[in-house]
């Protein structure tokens, strides 16, 4: 797998640290990790991300619309370098959209359902 989920902020009061946390010392984890689960779905090593299958992910390719998955479907067509450069805006917009969903289920996410995901 791609990400370390370790790395995302635990719930200070089940560590016993509750006394000592600090919300300005915890840093979120970067759009790459975030998207190695997403990128292990995609590729069929797992059957979920952040707890929601494929099906559920594939929702985001409509919610870029026609034009950005247009760029999209051309980066996995096309082998043409000036191809993949026209592409590369729509490929951007995508991981937005991952990322941005990934980050809504975390933020609903308990310390024990991160627990899970490991």
């Amino acid at each position: 797998m791609h990400t370390n989920l370790a790395a995302l902020p635990d719930d200070a009061a089940r560590v016993g640290e509750a006394d000592q946390a600090d919300d300005t010392a915890v840093s979120k984890p970067d759009d790459e990790c975030i998207l190695g689960p997403i990128y292990d779905l995609f590729a069929g090593r797992i059957t979920r991300a952040y707890g929601e299958d494929l099906e559920w992910w594939a929702e985001t390719f409509s919610d870029i619309g026609a034009v950005t998955m247009g760029q999209v479907a051309l980066v996995c067509m096309s082998s043409w370098p000036f191809d993949r450069k026209r592409g590369e805006p729509g490929i951007a917009e995508l991981k937005t959209e991952l990322v941005k969903r990934a980050r809504q289920l975390l933020t609903n996410m308990t310390a024990e359902d991160l627990e899970v995901l490991q």
